[in-house]
């Protein structure tokens, strides 16, 4: 087996420093929600305690029945193939044979959508969009991982051949903040990210639209991050207060946990206007179903609109207005309430 000596304060420094060889895995796949006991055949050292990780998930339990044994419970994952590593008091291995993850996104992990995380983007009258999202662990002591987000993309990215295999790691005192330069966005309207309902108290984000093609400097506008919990189901989503006059542009972005069709209904001063929309599905658990839609007419006064799934589905709806004011290019966003 080929293994790295490696100084124990840098375990979590670690990348990707010697592959081990070892002999067989079993079972080689299993549930998203964990429990799987694998059973690893191969050369150990078994005089000391182990700590497996699946991906960047640990695994909650680890012991050696032999030299030659190592047998592991697997972690709740986000479906995909996962490397394996094994930490053996100094020793780190990284194991040859992956294993998979088969089912939905586990309900151990919360899901939080980052509604745009976009490269920057030419709007209307020569503006220049950018969105900036900043994150930072609050503890000083626990790390935080935050599955399908890695900064500057130096291992692996959201949207990489194995985004479920991916975390941006946070903790003191190596990297407790990641700034916007450092993420690389993945291009899609939105992105699903994951966390434990523990990590999710102890970090703080936010996200933020600028445009900077202005005179002045613009620091720029709020953008919602949601939690699963503000998603709707079995139910409508409904927007208040959205201007229609010539000074603005309006646009609705709607996003759904699977692929769903929707109506959309525009009540104003005038009337009312319909329209049936389809949201097709995400290629992965990281990218929600999504949808935009802008025309809600001109000078008609103050708009309302109602999101509603056109037939019973599983599927959880969000929606939110992004205003953007024609002279200044200032956004305003316009929420459901939660």
């Amino acid at each position: 087996m080929l293994r790295r000596l490696l100084p124990l304060p840098f375990f979590l420094l670690a990348t990707s420093l010697s592959a081990a060889q070892v002999t067989s895995i079993e079972p080689a796949s299993g549930p998203t929600s964990g429990g799987t006991v694998v059973t690893l055949k191969g050369d150990f050292w078994p005089f000391s305690p182990a700590t497996v990780r699946f991906g960047s998930a640990l695994a909650p339990e680890a012991h050696f029945v032999d030299e030659h044994t190592l047998v592991v419970t697997t972690p709740a994952h986000l479906p995909g193939t996962s490397s394996i590593s094994v930490f053996e008091y100094d020793l780190y291995s990284i194991l040859q044979l992956p294993f998979t993850f088969v089912g939905p996104a586990p309900d151990a992990l919360e899901r939080v959508l980052l509604p745009l995380f976009t490269p920057p983007s030419v709007g209307a009258f020569g503006s220049m969009f950018h969105i900036d999202l900043r994150v930072r662990a609050t503890s000083e002591t626990k790390e935080v991982r935050i599955f399908g987000l890695s900064a500057s993309c130096d291992y692996s990215c959201s949207n990489a051949a194995n985004p479920a295999d991916t975390a941006l790691l946070l903790f003191y005192p190596y990297q407790p903040e990641v700034a916007p330069f450092q993420f690389t966005p993945n291009g899609t309207p939105g992105l699903f990210v994951y966390l434990t309902p523990e990590d999710v108290k102890y970090v703080a984000m936010n996200l933020r639209a600028y445009d900077s093609s202005r005179s002045l400097e613009n620091f720029g506008t709020e953008l919602p991050i949601v939690r699963d919990r503000d998603f709707v189901r079995n139910g409508p989503v409904t927007l208040i207060g959205i201007p229609t006059n010539l000074g603005f542009r309006n646009t609705l972005r709607i996003y759904a946990t699977e692929g769903v069709t929707v109506t959309v209904t525009i009540s104003d001063d005038v009337g009312t206007i319909l329209r049936t929309i389809t949201l097709p599905a995400g290629r992965n658990v990281f990218e929600p179903a999504y949808a935009s839609f802008g025309d809600f007419g001109v000078n008609r006064g103050t708009a309302r609109v109602k999101i509603e799934a056109t037939e019973l589905t599983n599927a959880a709806i969000w929606a939110f207005v992004s205003v953007t004011n024609n002279e200044t290019q200032v956004i305003t966003t316009i929420t459901p309430f939660s």
